[in-house]
């Protein structure tokens, strides 16, 4: 389901942390993947474009903000693939108020933009697809992020790599949870590979009654496109929202400070809207909780350095 060659991303132990938590971490690199600067985008994208591809398009509609991780993997992707790339861009993150590398890296790749308010996307996105279509262009839509059963896909399979690499049962695995496709393919790869492992997403942005009825969707969806049993679960265990400091981008003296320890003790660089504030959730947590001590904890680090 690729037109990518791609190597397993590594899982490292980490020493200093482990010791300072009284558990067994690990992390899965991600940030490592190695196609389109790596991360969770990217491996979701390998089989989002294979379908688009197959399809014989040639042109990418989508949309999001200027500091999306997509977008910057979207962007590489459609260039090794010789697809254009257009994107309905709006920014609804304005108090971020910085330069973003992400946006920088989809100019260098030429991606043409079409600015609009944040609710007048979808009205906007229906006309570019038209203007396109008229124009005599094949146009595939992927919904910005990635939410797709395909992007399910790609993290149910990569549960399914982490298990050719480890020798351990894995107790919890903690992820950041933006939109929830990553959350989703994780949770249900685990059911399948580890059944007894517990998946928890640290929300970087919405609360659980604004977050759990997407993840119920993308679910759904993928059950019912790619598999005949479903699986129980609830949510109220597996997604924590306590760490959202204020919604996305925004942040905390105390997750600065954290982060900036992270640097200077273990040269671990991490950005504060997506890997360091999930990091840090993970951090409070089992701190604060004896019953983590000892247990097989896996981090997935789905990058997102560009937005440091």
């Amino acid at each position: 389901m690729s037109h990518f060659e791609f190597q397993p991303t590594p899982i490292e132990k980490h020493k200093g942390l482990s010791l300072e938590l009284g558990c067994n971490l690990f992390i899965k690199r991600d940030d490592l993947f190695t196609i389109a600067g790596g991360g969770s985008k990217a491996r979701m994208l390998q089989y989002i474009l294979y379908d688009a591809v197959v399809k014989k398009a040639d042109y990418i509609l989508t949309a999001g903000g200027p500091y999306s991780n997509f977008n910057r993997a979207l962007a590489l992707m459609c260039g090794i693939l010789n697809l254009k790339m257009r994107l309905v861009i709006y920014d609804k993150n304005k108090h971020i108020g910085k330069v973003s590398l992400n946006k920088r890296i989809c100019d260098l790749c030429e991606v043409e933009y079409v600015h609009c308010e944040p609710d007048e996307v979808k009205e906007v996105l229906e006309k570019q697809s038209e203007i396109l279509e008229q124009l005599g262009h094949r146009v595939y839509y992927i919904w910005g992020g990635g939410k797709s059963p395909q992007g399910v896909q790609a993290y149910f399979d990569c549960i399914e790599e982490i298990a050719t690499q480890i020798d351990f049962q894995p107790d919890i695995i903690f992820v950041p949870l933006g939109t929830g496709t990553t959350f989703s393919g994780l949770m249900l790869g685990s059911s399948t590979y580890f059944p007894n492992c517990q998946v928890k997403g640290i929300s970087v942005a919405r609360d659980f009654d604004t977050a759990a009825p997407v993840v119920n969707q993308i679910i759904n969806e993928f059950q019912n496109h790619f598999t005949h049993s479903h699986i129980e679960y609830n949510l109220a265990n597996n997604i924590v929202d306590s760490y959202t400091l204020g919604g996305y981008g925004c942040s905390s003296n105390q997750l600065d400070i954290f982060l900036k320890t992270l640097a200077l003790r273990y040269g671990l660089i991490l950005d504060n809207i997506y890997v360091g504030k999930a990091l840090f959730g993970l951090y409070q947590m089992v701190k604060e909780d004896k019953s983590y001590e000892g247990k097989n904890i896996l981090f997935i680090n789905t990058g997102g350095i560009y937005n440091f």
